[in-house]
């Protein structure tokens, strides 16, 4: 019995933890959307600037524009998960509900108060790997098919040893073959075919869930 219960807990604290890497996922692709289409941006009021801010309602807007949410009750309810989770947090912390209004606020990770446990260090070292790339002039990330499938924003395993390599962000094939590893058992990245584990060698290949 007691092994059941510890058996239940454990199951309820993995479902957490997918929950997690889920929502950090989620966070890393809408705060990367915000700031290219210029939502989240430097402001003024009242003669001061605010860096790196959105406004609350414009967020709303754009939430139920791209689908994200179905109304602006289920956007708020959304947007209060990130504050309840410190994703997010009003500019000057004087709320701590998100409100449909004219009011900023900002990711955490753009004013350096977000805590961090070592599945989100995971998280936010391969969205700093993908910028990293997507900013490079190289193919790394392209359209791939296998099989008669094609897969969006792919790496063949091999090649993202050497880049990691060549971009000093690892000293040996050891070491490289083991962040991504990391990255795959924390669903940052995920092989094409679902694959289970990590394979350096060959044309594996692998895609970006950032």
């Amino acid at each position: 019995m007691k092994k059941r219960k510890h058996d239940g807990a454990s199951k309820l604290k993995q479902d957490r933890s997918l929950d997690d890497i889920g929502e950090h996922r989620a966070l890393g692709a809408s705060r990367l959307r915000l700031h290219e289409e210029k939502i989240i941006k430097d402001r003024r009021h009242h003669l001061r600037t605010y860096p790196n801010c959105f406004v609350a309602r414009e967020v709303i807007d754009w939430l139920i524009e791209r689908k994200e949410a179905s109304d602006r009750t289920i956007a708020i309810e959304l947007m209060q998960k990130m504050i309840d989770t410190n994703i997010i947090h009003h500019v000057c912390d004087e709320f701590k509900d998100f409100k449909d209004a004219k009011l900023f606020y900002r990711f955490r990770k753009d004013d350096g108060t977000f805590p961090l446990d070592q599945e989100v260090k995971v998280f936010m070292r391969g969205q700093r790997l993908y910028e990293k790339i997507m900013n490079s002039d190289n193919s790394l990330l392209q359209a791939r098919e296998e099989d008669g499938v094609s897969y969006e924003r792919t790496f063949v395993a091999s090649q993202i040893i050497d880049w990691l390599i060549q971009e000093q962000e690892a000293k040996t094939r050891s070491e490289a073959e083991q962040l991504c590893r990391r990255l795959l058992e924390h669903a940052v990245i995920q092989h094409g075919k679902r694959r289970p584990g990590y394979v350096s060698s060959g044309n594996h290949r692998f895609q970006t869930e950032v």
